[in-house]
C-alpha cells in the first residue's frame, strides 16, 4: 500500500515540475516551439515500441493492422489532444504563474463532466453541482489575485490559453474511449505521439532555422530531463502506484501535484502566492477531489467524473500519458484506470 501511494505520489509531483522547469528555459529566452521540437525529439523513443514490438510478435499474436479510418482518427486526436493541448499550454505559461497554469489544467476532469454531458446528451447529477462550483469559484479567486498582482503582464492572455489547453485535453480524453477499446492504448499513445511530434516539427521548419535548436547547455539539459523524468518515468509510475492502491485513492494523493508546483516555483522562479490564489488552490483541490470520490454509475457523466477526477492534472503538456487505462500531461500525460 504504502509502495503504491509513494509511486503515485512521486509520479504526481513529477508531472507537474514540468511547468517550473519550462519556465526556467523561458528565462533563456527558448520559444515555446522550439523547447517542444527538443522535448519531442527526446521522448519519442520511449513512445516508439508499442509499434515496434508488434513487430517481432509472431503473427498470431499482432494485432489486427489499423485501418484508414482508425489512421484518421488518430490522426486527429493527436492533432487535437496532443499537439495543440501541449502549445497552447507552453505558450501560456509565458504569461501566467506556474502556479496558476497548473492550477487551471487541474479542472479538467470537470471539463470531461461537462462534454460528456453535452456529446452524450445526458443530465449532469445533482451531486456534481457542488464539485464543479468550488472548482470553478476557485479558478476564478485564484486567477484574480494573480491579475490584480500583475497589471503590466499578460495573465488573461496566458489564462485563456491554458484554458484552451485543459479544454482540448478534456475532449481527447472523451474522444479517445472507443479507439483504446478498438487499437489497445499502447498503439493509440504511440500513434498520438507520432502525430503530434510531426505538427511540432513541421511547426518548428516553418517559423525557425534549423540554427535555433542550438540552445545553451541549461535548456538543453532540461528539455532531455523533463522529457524523461516529467513525462516518461511519471507515465510507468502512476500507472504502477494505481494497480496496487486503486484510483479513489490515487485522486486523493495526486492533489498533492498543484501543490508541489507552487512550492517549486517558489523556490525555483521565485513566485509568491498570495491569500487569495492560496484559497483558490484549497477550492480547486476539494472540488476537484469531491468529483473524484463519487460512486461509479452507469450514466456516462457520472463515470466520467469518477475515472477522470483520478488523474492527476497533467497538463497538458500534455505528452504523451500512457492512455493505457486511458496510462498522457502529451507531450506527456498520465492517467489512471478507466471506469
Amino acid at each position: 500500500m504504502k509502495l503504491g501511494l509513494s509511486a503515485v505520489v512521486a509520479a504526481s509531483i513529477l508531472f507537474s515540475a514540468k511547468s517550473v522547469f519550462f519556465k526556467l528555459c523561458y528565462r533563456y529566452g527558448t520559444q515555446p516551439v522550439v523547447l517542444q521540437t527538443l522535448r519531442g525529439a527526446f521522448s519519442l523513443p520511449f513512445f516508439l515500441w508499442p509499434f515496434l514490438l508488434h513487430r517481432f510478435r509472431p503473427a498470431a499474436a499482432r494485432p489486427a493492422p489499423l485501418s484508414r479510418k482508425d489512421m484518421a482518427i488518430i490522426a486527429w486526436l493527436g492533432f487535437s489532444g496532443y499537439y495543440l493541448a501541449s502549445i497552447f499550454d507552453m505558450v501560456g505559461l509565458q504569461y501566467v504563474s506556474a502556479g496558476t497554469e497548473r492550477l487551471i489544467l487541474y479542472i479538467y476532469p470537470t471539463l470531461v463532466v461537462l462534454f460528456s454531458a453535452w456529446i452524450f446528451r445526458k443530465g449532469i447529477p445533482r451531486s456534481l453541482y457542488l464539485p464543479l462550483g468550488l472548482s470553478y469559484a476557485g479558478i476564478a479567486l485564484s486567477f484574480g489575485g494573480e491579475a490584480a498582482g500583475e497589471p503590466g503582464g499578460r495573465p488573461y492572455l496566458g489564462g485563456t490559453l491554458v484554458f484552451l489547453s485543459a479544454v482540448f485535453y478534456a475532449l481527447f480524453l472523451v474522444w479517445q474511449g472507443r479507439m483504446v477499446q478498438r487499437i489497445g492504448p499502447q498503439r493509440l499513445a504511440a500513434g498520438c505521439m507520432m502525430v503530434s511530434t510531426a505538427c511540432v516539427f513541421t511547426q518548428f521548419l516553418i517559423c525557425y532555422p534549423w540554427s535555433a535548436l542550438a540552445q545553451p547547455g541549461p535548456v538543453m539539459g532540461i528539455a532531455a530531463l523533463t522529457a524523461v523524468f516529467c513525462n516518461v518515468v511519471p507515465v510507468y509510475l502512476y500507472g504502477y502506484g494505481v494497480n496496487l492502491v486503486g484510483a479513489g485513492k490515487a485522486a486523493v494523493v495526486s492533489s498533492v501535484g498543484p501543490v508541489s508546483t507552487m512550492l517549486l516555483a517558489g523556490a525555483l522562479l521565485g513566485e509568491s502566492a498570495g491569500a487569495l490564489q492560496v484559497a483558490g488552490l484549497a477550492l480547486v483541490i476539494g472540488g476537484t477531489l469531491k468529483l473524484g470520490m463519487q460512486k461509479a454509475n452507469p450514466a456516462p457523466v457520472q463515470g466520467a467524473a469518477a475515472s477522470l477526477a483520478s488523474r492527476p492534472a497533467a497538463s497538458a503538456d500534455i505528452s504523451p500519458v500512457s492512455v493505457a487505462e486511458a496510462a498522457p500531461e502529451p507531450l506527456g500525460f498520465n492517467q489512471a484506470r478507466r471506469a
